[in-house]
Formats: C-alpha cells, sequence, structure tokens
C-alpha cells in the first residue's frame, strides 16, 4: 500500500515538473499516443494550397480538374492534406480567381520541400461540343520547391497550370492533359 502511495506522488511530480518545462519551452499540450509522449508546438503554421490556369485556347470552353489528393512531405513521410469542400476546380474560373484545394495545420516552423496532387480526372468541353473525359499522360503532379512555414502564419502554395499547353484537343472526339504546371509560394503574414 505505502509502495502504491509512492508509485503515485512520484508520477504526480513527473507531470507537474513536465508541465512547467512545457510552460518555459513554448511547447504546447502534451499528448500520450500509445505509450509514447508526443509534444505538439505551441506556435505552430500552416499551409494552404490554391489551383489557378493561365489562359485556355478560345476552342475551349470548360476544364473541370477533380483532386483526390493533396499531400506534403514531412520527416515522417508523406501526410495528407484535408480538401476543401469540393475537389472539383473549374480551371476557366480559377484563371481569375484562385481556388484552395487543400489546408493543412499544426506544421513545425522551417523549411519543407516537397508537395504533390494526385488528379482523378481531367473534363474538357470544347466551345462547340460536348464534354470529353480527357486521357492523362500522368495523374501526379509532384513539386520540390523550397518553401517556408513560420510560426502563427500560412504558407499559400499556388499550383498555376498553363492551360494552352496543357490540353490537348487537336483529334476529334478527343482531349488529352499533360499536366504542365508550376508551384508559386507566398507568405500572408499574421494569417493563420
Amino acid at each position: 500500500m505505502v509502495r502504491k502511495v509512492l508509485y503515485a506522488l512520484i508520477m504526480v511530480s513527473l507531470i507537474m515538473v513536465a508541465k512547467q518545462v512545457t510552460a518555459q519551452n513554448d511547447i504546447g499540450e502534451i499528448v500520450k499516443s500509445g505509450g509514447t509522449m508526443i509534444t505538439s508546438p505551441a506556435a505552430a503554421g500552416s499551409v494552404e494550397v490554391r489551383i489557378s490556369a493561365s489562359q485556355t485556347a478560345a476552342e475551349v470552353a470548360v476544364v473541370t480538374m477533380t483532386v483526390s489528393s493533396v499531400e506534403i512531405y514531412l520527416a515522417s513521410g508523406w501526410t495528407r492534406m484535408t480538401l476543401g469542400s469540393t475537389n472539383k476546380i473549374d480551371l476557366k474560373q480559377a484563371v481569375e480567381t484562385p481556388q484552395t484545394i487543400a489546408t493543412i495545420s499544426g506544421l513545425n516552423p522551417g523549411t519543407y520541400t516537397q508537395v504533390r496532387m494526385t488528379i482523378s480526372r481531367v473534363d474538357v468541353t470544347a466551345a462547340a461540343g460536348k464534354p470529353l473525359k480527357a486521357t492523362m499522360s500522368t495523374n501526379i503532379i509532384s513539386f520540390t520547391q523550397n518553401y517556408q512555414v513560420s510560426a502563427n502564419n500560412t504558407t499559400v502554395l499556388a499550383i498555376n497550370f498553363d492551360m494552352v499547353k496543357s490540353i490537348d484537343s487537336s483529334l476529334k472526339d478527343q482531349v488529352s492533359f499533360t499536366p504542365v504546371a508550376k508551384l508559386v509560394y507566398t507568405r500572408a503574414p499574421g494569417v493563420r
């Protein structure tokens, strides 16, 4: 009985010391996962991925791209980002207004290097025709480029598609989509 009380007092003391260290080092919550203690930073950053596009050829009326996943590379490997309320992007509208497709928060501040997006489908409607499902040369777009995530800020990654180079509708009743895109990043100071 005395040992149980002694062990309980030791555990309470360790918990109190851990909370003091956490408060002094500006570390957020301590979470117990299985048998492992994990700390989450109090001042974390977030990343938002947006889709934008350049002008399309005049003969193309609508381009709808369906995204099945967006992932960011962390030290532990690829991590899926949270997709927005819709995973379909009208690339013609994205010419004027970039559209947010995915977000992730709770990231440690630092330099990150990779992001990738998986496209499940692209539908192209010609100005004088019906919608056609495009054949794709690849459905995964991957970027390796340094970008910074800082505490209490949102880093915006904009994937800009070159629609003229990406869409080939030269064959009758066929269209192909070869994604030609570049990654641009900005930070929105103070945005969380």
